[in-house]
């Protein structure tokens, strides 16, 4: 795999980091590092890239999303079918770093009792909360 890689463009003023990176890979795991907005637009790369690693006989996937400042229903209906489909070859998808924006995204459609949700919240939720 090759490492992470930063997107320029004549727009921004600072680097964006790409918004879907596959950040640790072995042969039964994968880690895919979501970033930014993850709407309609990226949805395709996002099943594709989950494709792949199921693909190579990677089973057990895990989006980490704690950099998510938005996440719409379309890519919502993606990590589903992923899930669904983990599951049905004894995987499993897990979501960590998972903010308020797609926290609240999850409890209103009621996929918070179905997708699997470890770890703590994420940190900037806290340190948000704190100050």
């Amino acid at each position: 795999m090759s490492a992470p890689t930063l997107e320029h463009t004549a727009h921004h003023d600072r680097e964006q980091p790409t918004p879907l990176t596959t950040v640790a890979v072995d042969n039964t795991r994968a880690c895919i590092r979501l970033c930014g907005e993850i709407d309609a637009a990226l949805a395709p790369a996002l099943s594709g890239l989950v494709d792949e690693h199921v693909a190579a006989d990677r089973r057990y996937l895990r989006l980490e999303m704690s950099a998510v400042t938005f996440m719409d229903t379309t890519v919502l209906g993606v990590i589903l079918a992923a899930h669904h489909r983990l599951l049905r070859s004894r995987g499993t998808l897990i979501l960590t770093g998972v903010r308020k924006p797609v926290s609240r995204l999850l409890g209103i459609t009621q996929l918070d009792q179905e997708l699997f949700v470890s770890g703590p919240r994420s940190d900037l939720d806290a340190a948000t909360t704190s100050s």
